[in-house]
């Protein structure tokens, strides 16, 4: 008999908690995904739960371990999305407004023209395209005075769920906006 090693993905979260929960009477595991591509999320707790070391000069210098920001790991570039013209996606999935774009011109023009819908439909952004650490920092200082939210987002998953092929777009879910033209003076 072969034990398929995805049977212990409920073992393995069960135990990154046990430390933080020797106190606590012992409870069965929570599964979140169970299935031929899950992959195990104790590293990913066990990086959480562990306490954060004093900031001095060699935490700084030495490689950090466990989940990473995004903008630690730039420049982020697109492995399926391209630049192009700007666009509108509808889907019939029910979600909340929001965008992808990148930090080229087009996409910064885009947003630029594009603000005052965004803001007023509460759209969220995701960044697929971000050259450097500085630029992404001051986009989204910017961003964030304006009230936008952004975030970097690897644009794995984005063509499949959506449709999605270039960048800047606005996926919004059916009948919440009626714009024909999408990139003139629109999303």
């Amino acid at each position: 008999m072969r034990i398929r090693p995805l049977h212990f993905l409920p073992l393995l979260i069960g135990l990154a908690f046990a430390p933080a929960q020797a106190d606590q009477p012992i409870r069965a595991p929570v599964v979140v995904y169970s299935g031929a591509q899950a992959v195990t999320a104790a590293p990913y707790i066990q990086s959480l739960a562990q306490p954060r070391p004093q900031s001095d000069s060699r935490a700084n210098s030495m490689p950090k371990q466990g989940v990473m920001p995004l903008e630690t790991r730039l420049p982020l570039m697109p492995r399926l999305l391209q630049p192009g013209s700007p666009a509108v996606q509808r889907t019939e999935a029910p979600v909340q407004p929001f965008f992808i774009m990148g930090m080229d011109r087009t996409s910064l023009d885009w947003l630029a023209r594009t603000l005052p819908t965004l803001l007023s439909i509460n759209a969220t952004g995701m960044v697929v395209q971000a050259a450097n650490r500085d630029d992404w920092l001051l986009l989204q200082k910017k961003a964030q005075a304006a009230g936008l939210s952004l975030a970097l987002y690897p644009d794995t998953g984005l063509t499949e769920a959506y449709g999605i092929t270039t960048y800047p777009v606005l996926v919004v879910p059916q009948g919440i906006l009626e714009l024909d033209r999408a990139g003139e003076g629109g999303p």
